[in-house]
């Protein structure tokens, strides 16, 4: 089970870093685009705009879902180097932990909810707005899932027996 969560972890991991690397590109080939057309005005961008709102919008979520992957989103890290000193250190960042999944949890619920409700289209393009608003309730699903591992881990290492060394040889 260990190695199908890694490897689930590992191509997950791959898949949200290759697809803001994706919204990235797409990103500034289009703005580089409306740029250039500007000096030399050979052509209409005009779905440039929704194209550029759809990829910001998935290149953020995907981002951070990708950054609370690696704990690597905004939280204060001296505090909690200084709780893991403290005898119940591991239950209050464990308590931190379940604060953020409790916001997440929130914030992905909310998030589905606004995407249900949509039901309008983009101006020019005619896709369904949805679309848009669907990386938020993605990404949250992911980070809900990272932030329950991470919890599980801590509360691993909370209980964890320390390893006792054998006596010396005599």
């Amino acid at each position: 089970m260990g190695a199908l969560l890694r490897n689930l972890d590992r191509i997950l991991g791959a898949f949200l870093q290759w697809m803001c690397i994706l919204c990235f590109l797409g990103l500034m080939g289009i703005l580089s685009g409306v740029v250039l057309i500007r000096f030399w005005p050979v052509a209409k961008l005009s779905w440039s705009d929704e194209v550029i709102q759809f990829l910001m919008a998935w290149l953020v979520f995907l981002g951070a879902a990708a950054l609370w992957r690696a704990k690597a989103h905004f939280r204060i890290e001296a505090l909690l180097h200084v709780f893991e000193t403290w005898r119940f250190g591991p239950l209050i960042g464990l308590a931190i932990e379940l604060v953020s999944v409790a916001f997440i949890i929130l914030f992905t619920y909310y998030s589905y909810e606004l995407t249900v409700a949509a039901h309008d289209v983009s101006p020019i393009l005619s896709l369904p707005r949805h679309l848009w608003y669907a990386a938020m309730p993605f990404s949250g699903v992911i980070m809900v899932g990272y932030s329950l591992a991470h919890g599980v881990g801590m509360v691993r290492r909370a209980f964890r027996r320390p390893a006792v060394e054998p006596d010396p040889p005599k």
